[in-house]
């Protein structure tokens, strides 16, 4: 090697490895600082990504475990108001047996009758008061929530009107009671002697043939299609189309069918009968001029569908995959697994020559209507004689060369949403072209008297006042109306507003009613007696909403709260209720977790606990469980109402007889309701047990890829260290070595 001065190759190569020692100590010093031999996604990339998968799975079973252990809590707090409840049964069930001893008189059983009466209330409110996290666990299973939409006339819901254009949004109501509610403003008084009128309906109705068609083009599968016919309604699930797997004129067609089928009932499909229903084309139904519905309200709509969440597990199974491509596979569908809107999928293939085949349930199908549509869609791409159906069972036959194909089958409920959408058209009613006479009479004048002319589904009213008569009443009137009906032809004449026959309301609900309003612009919600409450009530102030304004009503004693947005255009108050009672008149609170708790127990979506047995135990003769459930409590309520007159006849012998009974039918129930709760919390404990040991094993997995071995990493660092100090040597050695060359100058 020639010796050069602006060169030094010894110095870079010393440098070099210098460099390469202090990196790789610089690593062994966090790695032995922060414990982690993985930092960086470059210090091990693909070590990285597992590890964070496990971290992830890890992270996700020590939160399940958190929520089971929520869910121990729960059923604990259940289990320990039943065993509360429990006593007192028992303490009735002694009662009831001291009661039957005949050296007692009337008035010590009627102390008996005083106790058990206090037992009663108690166990009502330990039912009312056992909540965990506002969740009701022995009242309402779980949840409650409002029920109904705005289109339900007089129905407290979203969208609908407490008076014109002063509507309600943000309803809630989660604490409610299941069950049916009162809902009044003020409290109205109609007139016992009223002398005004309105002219009753003369005609017939129309008989005018009606007919309802449905638009193919804006119906899915698993669309839920409603026919209201009057107060009645018809309706049907959309299924997929038998030869093409998605809506078309034939699942139309068959649509409309199953609508007739359920109209017939009601409207026999019979010419010689005053009512009829005629036979549908593949869209249209009609009704003819026999069934006189030509001034009926008829409306077609449709609930669309969107998939929900993948089903878990299926009785419906698909063949193993066989030895040889030549091999036969089947699937079957099992009537288990039929539910209408349930949706289907059979996928074949994986990857980009995957091929999916989706069938949905409609209405009345069983599993082999399921399996007859998936052999249709299968017979287009695989050509029969390949594919044969016995029963429910679809046979891919060895020439298909799908033995050993990925084949899955599964399974998604359609999930229906609330709001409603025009999905057809329905011809015009026919309302006769008559004149109607409405009255205002002298006698009804008295000043504060409320004139309400009910015209079809709105109301309209007027107060009287000091200067009015009975022509200014009924002008007042005929201006409300003719304000909101376009091309009324309203005429006044004295006290008699006249609708005239250009009006087409001869066949229109027409009534007047004279009443008196006290109190006007107070809310008052109270409960129905299926509530278990029944009587409870709450009352607010109307108070003052400027237009445009909103105000929250928060009904706190009965769990229900809601938004009053004022659309109407100008200011409401209580005086805005002085004529007009509220358009809604009742809530319906229903359950909205059916009993079942859903806990999430690990990293997957899937992996959940399903936790029910959440009972109602409330002795008010409107328990809300169903079937024997519900009989025991309600029967034991009965028992206990036919003791509490505490007249000798009421506390007869035979009736603390059956109290008896009825008393240990309900220990036995509450007994069986405790069993199964207990058999529950045992089941989240070993579910506990598992996530634990698999969080354990997982987390050891983890450390192995990622944790620093110290043992190993001090051992590098002193190499590493050697290395450094000997690279250090071996580089103040090597930019020392040009000055050989200055020798050579000398």
């Amino acid at each position: 090697m020639a010796s050069v001065i602006n060169t030094n190759m010894a110095s870079l190569y010393a440098q070099k490895n210098l460099s390469g020692a202090q990196s790789a100590l610089a690593a062994s010093v966090e790695r032995l600082s922060s414990g982690l031999r993985i930092n960086r996604a470059k210090d091990d990339a693909a070590g990285l990504g597992i590890s964070e998968k496990i971290r992830s799975q890890v992270n996700s079973m020590n939160q399940g475990i958190r929520n089971a252990n929520d869910a121990v809590s729960m059923v604990q707090t259940a289990e320990g108001a039943l065993g509360e409840v429990s006593t007192m049964l028992q303490r009735m069930k002694e009662l009831a047996v001291q009661a039957r001893n005949e050296s007692l008189s009337v008035t010590q059983r009627s102390y008996i009758v005083d106790e058990m009466s206090a037992l009663r209330k108690e166990v009502n409110a330990v039912a009312e008061r056992t909540t965990f996290n506002d969740l009701s666990l022995l009242k309402n299973a779980l949840r409650t929530d409002a029920v109904g939409t705005s289109a339900d006339a007089g129905r407290l819901a979203n969208g609908a009107s407490v008076l014109n254009n002063l509507r309600v949004s943000n309803l809630s109501a989660s604490r409610a009671n299941a069950g049916t509610y009162t809902i009044t403003s003020g409290t109205v008084t109609n007139l016992s002697n009223q002398v005004s009128t309105a002219e009753a309906v003369t005609v017939s109705v129309a008989a005018t043939a009606r007919s309802v068609s449905l638009n193919t083009a804006d119906i899915a599968a698993g669309d839920k299609i409603t026919l209201r016919v009057g107060s009645r309604e018809y309706s049907v699930l959309v299924g997929s189309d038998s030869s093409t797997g998605v809506v078309g004129a034939a699942s139309i067609g068959e649509v409309v069918t199953q609508l007739q089928n359920k109209l017939v009932l009601d409207f026999p499909d019979d010419t010689s009968s005053t009512v009829a229903v005629t036979a549908n084309t593949s869209a249209t139904l009609t009704f003819t001029a026999l069934s006189n519905l030509g001034g009926t309200d008829i409306t077609l709509t449709k609930q669309s569908a969107s998939q929900g969440p993948q089903l878990q597990s299926l009785s419906s199974s698909v063949s193993a995959v066989a030895a040889t491509a030549a091999s036969a596979r089947t699937f079957e569908i099992k009537d288990f697994d039929v539910i209408e809107g349930r949706r289907f999928t059979l996928s074949i293939g994986s990857g980009a020559g995957q091929r999916d085949f989706s069938v949905t349930a409609g209405s009345g199908d069983n599993a082999a209507d399921i399996g007859a549509k998936f052999e249709d869609l299968l017979e287009a791409v695989y050509t029969d004689p390949n594919i044969s159906l016995t029963g429910s069972q679809v046979t891919f036959a060895a020439a298909s060369n799908l033995g050993q194909t990925n084949i899955t089958l599964r399974a998604a409920d359609n999930v229906l949403s609330s709001t409603a959408s025009s999905v057809g058209s329905v011809t015009a009613r026919s309302n006769a072209n008559t004149g109607r006479d409405v009255t205002i009479a002298v006698a009804d004048m008295a000043v504060g008297n409320v004139f309400s002319l009910t015209v079809g589904s709105k109301e309209y009213a007027v107060k009287v006042q000091n200067s009015d008569t009975t022509e200014t009443v009924a002008q007042r009137l005929a201006s409300l109306v003719d304000d909101d009906v376009a091309a009324a032809n309203i005429t006044v004449a004295s006290s008699v507003l006249t609708f005239q026959g250009g009006a087409n309301l001869g066949l229109e609900n027409i009534s007047l009613r004279v009443r008196t309003i006290t109190d006007p612009g107070k809310l008052t919600i109270t409960a129905d007696a299926n509530t278990g409450i029944g009587g409870s009530s709450q009352t607010l102030d109307i108070g003052t909403i400027a237009s445009g304004g909103t105000r929250n009503f928060n009904f706190d004693r009965l769990g229900v709260s809601f938004t009053l947005n004022n659309a109407t255009g100008t200011t409401v108050n209580a005086s805005s209720f002085e004529a007009l009672s509220t358009q809604v008149t009742q809530l319906q609170v229903g359950s909205t977790m059916g009993g079942n708790a859903i806990f999430q127990v690990g990293s997957e979506a899937a992996v959940n606990l399903s936790i029910d047995g959440f009972k109602d135990v409330r002795l008010t003769g409107s328990n809300s469980n169903s079937g024997v459930d519900k009989e025991v409590f309600d029967n034991l309520s009965a028992a206990l109402d036919a003791v509490l007159p505490k007249t000798q006849a009421a506390m007869s012998e035979a009736n603390f007889g059956a109290l008896q009974v009825r008393v240990e039918d309900a220990i036995t129930k509450v007994s069986d309701f405790r069993g199964y709760l207990g058999a529950q919390q045992n089941r989240i404990e070993y579910t506990i047990a598992n996530l634990q040991a698999q969080s354990e094993n997982l987390t050891a997995a983890n450390s192995r890829i990622r944790d620093t071995d110290y043992a190993a990493e001090t051992a590098n660092l002193t190499k590493k260290q050697i290395m450094q100090q000997a690279a250090t040597a071996m580089l103040a050695q090597a930019n020392q070595m040009p000055n050989v060359i200055t020798s050579l100058l000398k």
